[in-house]
């Protein structure tokens, strides 16, 4: 019989006649732990506990079977699948990425190459770097190239895969920039909702999670965004802390066709003409068990002088990672300073903005937000990083937020 392995919640009822590898089946039966692993994780649980049976067996193959092999893709699905670094997870991401460092698959090393990643791969550089490219090629083509990347050990066609998801990554930017450019005309004219159900017939339902995530923090809500798919709407919500996806679609399962997925992310199909009554539904589910909206919120971590604003203090942060979703990097904030410099957009699609104080830059990708001004102090929320550039390693310091200056109480 088949085996069907997930991490999703599962919203189908009854499931398939099937063997199912699913910690969301049967909660109450599996620890917090397992319900935060990926599907990756959850095929490496696997292939550990048919090991075991089989070498118990007196199965050569078993005996010969390396699972540590398997910690560089281990480590890729964990990262890319954003599921909290805890665990196993925290675990299988240390010495993955490590791995990857010797990894015996050339097309990771291929891509890892041409995205321009460390020798030794930070969470960053897998999340924003390689994650974006390999799912490139599902969201606008196949998934089938990516596949073949991963598992080729032909060379020539190992660059030619890491090329074209490249380049497919690089059409899915410019494509992902014009949808939130069109969905935030959309919100203008019907501001201050706590969400927003947004639809165009035109938008690429392979990058509506991306653009559906972006809007979310920036306007701090639920977002689903769709677009269509034969006589469907068809597209992906994203929530923010505290505002539980699974109940507000349960309540709403009147106007969807076919939803699924968790508290954070969800996808899901409706029928065009129910778009209305299935955003207003979720608006009225929010309004009655929000009285008061949560406010956004940052953890801080402390307070920055500008003589910590340097590497060999990023070497004693480095210490405590890797860092990642439920186990995040420091946050600080560095109050009561004055740019030195006018603010500037860069990028391909001007979408990141660059800041300057005395000597240091600080950073904020795909920023949606104000700038700030030359004629005020302001406080700024700052993470420390890497940025690798022509074969080094150099301190990077990324804007999160910033507000006209106030005294700071931590």
């Amino acid at each position: 019989s088949a085996i069907i392995i997930d991490h999703h919640q599962p919203t189908v009822d009854p499931l398939p006649s099937a063997l199912i590898v699913n910690p969301h089946v049967q909660p109450e039966r599996h620890s917090a732990s397992a319900q935060n692993l990926c599907t990756a994780g959850l095929v490496f649980k696997f292939i550990q506990y048919w090991r075991t049976l089989l070498k118990q067996d007196g199965c050569a193959a078993a005996e010969q079977l390396v699972l540590s092999s398997f910690l560089d893709l281990v480590a890729l699905g964990t990262i890319s699948d954003v599921v909290p670094l805890r665990g196993d997870n925290r675990l299988w991401v240390h010495f993955g990425l490590r791995a990857m460092e010797r990894t015996p698959s050339y097309g990771l090393k291929t891509l890892l190459k041409l995205a321009g990643c460390s020798q030794i791969p930070t969470v960053e550089d897998i999340g924003f770097k390689i994650g974006p490219r390999i799912n490139a090629g599902g969201r606008l083509d196949s998934a089938t190239a990516p596949f073949e990347l991963l598992t080729s050990d032909e060379h020539p066609k190992c660059k030619a895969l890491a090329t074209e998801l490249d380049a497919l990554n690089a059409q899915r930017k410019s494509i992902e920039h014009q949808m939130i450019q069109e969905a935030e005309a959309l919100i203008a004219h019907d501001p201050d909702q706590h969400a927003y159900v947004l639809y165009q017939p035109h938008w690429h339902t392979g990058i509506v999670g991306i653009v559906a995530g972006r809007l979310m923090h920036q306007h701090h809500c639920p977002i689903f965004v769709l677009g269509q798919q034969n006589e469907l709407a068809k597209g992906s919500g994203r929530s923010i802390p505290g505002v539980d996806l699974v109940p507000l679609l349960t309540q709403a399962q009147p106007w969807i066709h076919q939803w699924g997925g968790h508290e954070a992310a969800v996808g899901l199909s409706t029928a065009i003409d129910q778009i209305p009554a299935l955003e207003q539904s979720i608006r009225h589910y929010l309004k009655d068990t929000f009285p008061v909206w949560p406010q956004p919120t940052l953890n801080l971590s402390g307070i920055l002088t500008e003589d910590l604003l340097t590497e060999d203090f990023l070497h004693v942060l480095d210490r405590l990672g890797p860092f990642g979703s439920g186990y995040e990097a420091p946050l600080f904030v560095l109050p009561h300073i004055q740019l030195t410099q006018p603010p500037k957009h860069f990028g391909s699609n001007q979408n990141h903005l660059r800041l300057q104080w005395n000597q240091h830059s600080f950073v904020a990708w795909n920023y949606l937000g104000a700038e700030p001004s030359m004629n005020q102090p302001i406080d700024c929320a700052i993470r420390l990083g890497w940025n690798y550039w022509a074969n080094r390693l150099n301190l990077q310091i990324q804007l999160i937020d910033w507000r006209p200056s106030k005294s700071i109480d931590l």
